[in-house]
């Protein structure tokens, strides 16, 4: 939420910083003394995945500490970088490299060793052709590892790239969040807090062209967005955070041009109509202080967003549907409380498939105490979650319909899914105002449910409300309505278990059927002859429309060219094909400069296709069919 920071003022430190590294550092923590145990179990933990603690020497005096991790980025070899964000208005931020994270079923294992410290609250770090980069407050900073191995072994040479977008030291929001890199160039969101006068750089998304050392603006009117993603059609997706003039927490998709609605009369496309949320995420229910949102590209829920919340203590799962060229979509709890070490700040996709959490915490000392920017007054963690094979019994999406809505479920359900009593919805409008967080709903009503109908499968239940409640109230000061639905009575059918969440939130923007968004046969009527990804990526046109990929970036030597993988890597490597579900396709042992050629009978989905090199995880690239 980062709303009033609780935190004694101190004086502003000036930049350039004196910031130490490797070479004057030296040093890894040495893991003595007991060991708390790696798997954690909670009934908060969602019965779908595994989860791993990774911070060594918890309880001990060696207990590996970082002071919110700002941002995670995997290397050539496996290792962990991670930056820490080092408390509000202080140069304490640091630079690290964890080994043996990817193979660690308890933190036991795990080796952290500094790389730089006394950097001005990063809250971004990207590996970018085998170089980290680092997104401090006030700097874009390049990381130059001096072993010239990419693997950040040895010492470390720190470079600034680019530090010219307005930034008032001084100003605790004056974050810099993020971040993408795309066609040579770095993306990042910047914060903004009145009533200082706030110019077109603030609240902004922001673009850093390496080549030109310029910067532009991509869009406007952000309040803190704390984190960016890359989501469907390889668009920007972010989080944003309530306070004043945002009514509520949202996700948003961040679009050439466009203005969302903050920063009234200074950013850069005031001019424009405000763009809709993808979802609302009220303050206190779906969300207190979201941050970095990731798309899911394989298991049970491919394409759908997750996102951290670092006040609330929890994870929470995004269902999108593209509506009229519009996005929108519903948020469902997932992850919840006791099974997180602290607030999820950061979420990064591991070369084990894992998802790595990487958690902050404020208040009153920065660091964790009673106040903002908290869960549980707890500042420190970090910890992997990975897919079991289980599938819980719970709501997958929710679509909206022209007299209603579709709800389906990841089992069958029992026949009490049919009865209309068991659907309670409350709905409402947002109101943006001046004041922090005061009574924003406006127009709320409780629509009644007129029919509930059951699949034969027990796979959907449709809910039918009247006209009226699905329509946008006429005086509505933003065009979103918001639903609440909250369930009960709702069991498997095989089981007789009770769902596992009985909450759910969806925003409504547009009305119609959902828009195509994938590649299919060219003489599929749903074909899109004009699908391309953002990041230039084209659906092949020519005979099966088979494949738009997309590279992690700054990870070389893969190519994805025409439906084959292109890979430029020396020695021996062993590739595999990952479905959608996380299921092991098929794995082939390669050497060299190769091609490995996809199945022309894939379904469509989200894939993925693992390159691992002797020294560990090289390389995936995701797969659109």
């Amino acid at each position: 939420m980062f709303n009033k920071f609780l935190f004694a003022q101190r004086k502003p430190t000036s930049h350039p910083r004196k910031i130490r590294t490797s070479r004057n550092i030296g040093m890894s923590l040495a893991i003595v003394g007991c060991i708390a145990l790696g798997l954690g179990f909670s009934q908060n933990l969602h019965p779908g995945f595994d989860l791993v603690n990774l911070r060594p020497g918890v309880g001990t005096p060696s207990e590996f500490k970082p002071v919110g991790i700002g941002g995670m980025a995997f290397l050539p070899s496996g290792d962990l970088a991670i930056c820490t964000w080092g408390g509000s208005q202080r140069s304490e931020g640091e630079l690290w490299r964890l080994s043996g994270v990817v193979d660690a079923k308890n933190p036991s294992g795990v080796v952290p060793v500094k790389l730089a410290e006394g950097f001005r609250e990063p809250l971004g770090l990207r590996l970018v052709d085998g170089t980290l980069y680092l997104l401090q407050k006030n700097q874009l900073t390049r990381v130059v590892d001096d072993t010239k191995t990419g693997n950040y072994t040895g010492k470390v040479t720190l470079q600034n790239v680019y530090d010219k977008w307005d930034y008032e030291d001084g100003n605790h929001h004056d974050f810099s969040f993020g971040f993408l890199y795309k066609d040579s160039a770095f993306y990042f969101n910047t914060g903004i807090h009145p009533p200082r006068k706030n110019g077109p750089d603030r609240g902004a998304l922001l673009k850093v062209d390496l080549k030109t050392k310029t910067h532009s603006h991509f869009a406007g009117g952000m309040r803190n967005a704390n984190g960016m993603a890359f989501g469907p059609e390889g668009q920007f997706f972010s989080t944003d955070n309530q306070g004043q003039w945002l009514p509520a927490n949202k996700l948003i998709n961040q679009r050439f041009g466009r203005n969302y609605g903050h920063n009234k009369g200074d950013n850069a496309f005031q001019d424009q109509p405000e763009s809709p949320p993808v979802v609302w995420m009220p303050k206190g229910e779906s969300a207190f202080s979201p941050a970095e949102p990731l798309w899911l590209t394989f298991g049970q829920f491919t394409g759908q967003f997750i996102y951290g919340d670092v006040r609330l203590g929890a994870i929470r799962r995004i269902f999108v549907e593209r509506v009229k060229g519009e996005y929108q979509g519903v948020v469902f709890p997932f992850i919840e409380g006791a099974a997180l070490e602290a607030g999820p700040n950061r979420l990064e996709y591991g070369p084990d498939s894992s998802i790595y959490i990487g958690a902050a915490g404020g208040g009153t000392q920065n660091l964790g105490g009673a106040g903002n920017w908290s869960w549980n007054n707890k500042f420190t963690g970090l910890q992997k979650i990975k897919e079991n094979g289980k599938v819980a019994f719970e709501m997958k999406a929710i679509r909206a319909k022209a007299t209603g809505f579709e709800i389906e479920f990841t089992q069958p359900a029992a026949a009490t899914a049919g009865n209309k009593a068991n659907y309670k919805i409350d709905r409402w409008g947002f109101k943006p105002q001046a004041a922090y967080g005061a009574g924003n709903k406006e127009f709320p009503t409780t629509p009644a449910v007129q029919n509930a109908t059951l699949s034969p499968d027990g796979r959907f239940v449709t809910l039918e409300l009247a006209p009226a409640d699905m329509a946008h109230h006429p005086q509505l000061s933003m065009k979103s309505t918001f639903f609440r639905f909250t369930l009960s009575n709702i069991n498997a059918a095989s089981s007789g278990t009770p769902i596992l969440h009985n909450l759910a939130w969806y925003t409504l923007n547009n009305h119609g059927p959902a828009d195509f968004l994938g590649c299919m046969d060219k003489n599929n009527p749903a074909f899109n002859a004009q699908a391309v990804y953002d990041d230039g990526l084209q659906c092949n046109k020519s005979g099966t429309a088979r494949i738009a990929a997309r590279t992690e970036a700054g990870l070389p030597g893969v190519t994805f060219q025409q439906g084959r993988v292109h890979i430029n890597v020396l020695g021996d490597h062993q590739v595999s094909l990952v479905a959608p579900d996380g299921q092991v396709l098929s794995t082939v042992k390669l050497s060299g400069v190769s091609n490995y050629l996809l199945p022309s009978s894939l379904k469509r989905g989200v894939y993925a296709v693992v390159i691992k090199t002797p020294v560990g995880t090289l390389n995936r690239v995701h797969l659109v069919l």
